[in-house]
């Protein structure tokens, strides 16, 4: 049974591809998250058009949206 040798170049391109290939990978991942919820009022039916502001205040950043006609709204933020 003969051994197979791989050749220093082979391994050190391979090595070179995925050094040059990682950082587009974790540029590419951001943190998001979807937050959703319905707006009642207090006898617990859907107000609609109301319009609902979501604040992280450790970045300031506000995220706007309105509820729709059963009261629901969807929002999607980044968690960074």
């Amino acid at each position: 049974m003969t051994r197979r040798r791989t050749s220093p170049f082979a391994l050190s391109s391979l090595l070179l591809i995925a050094l040059c290939a990682f950082p587009f990978a974790a540029a590419a991942q951001t943190a998001t998250a979807t937050l959703s919820g319905a707006v009642v009022d207090q006898n617990g039916a859907a107000v609609p058009g109301v319009a609902v502001t979501v604040i992280n205040t450790a970045t300031s950043l506000e995220r706007n949206t309105t509820s729709n006609d059963a009261g629901n709204f969807t929002l999607r933020v980044t968690t960074r």
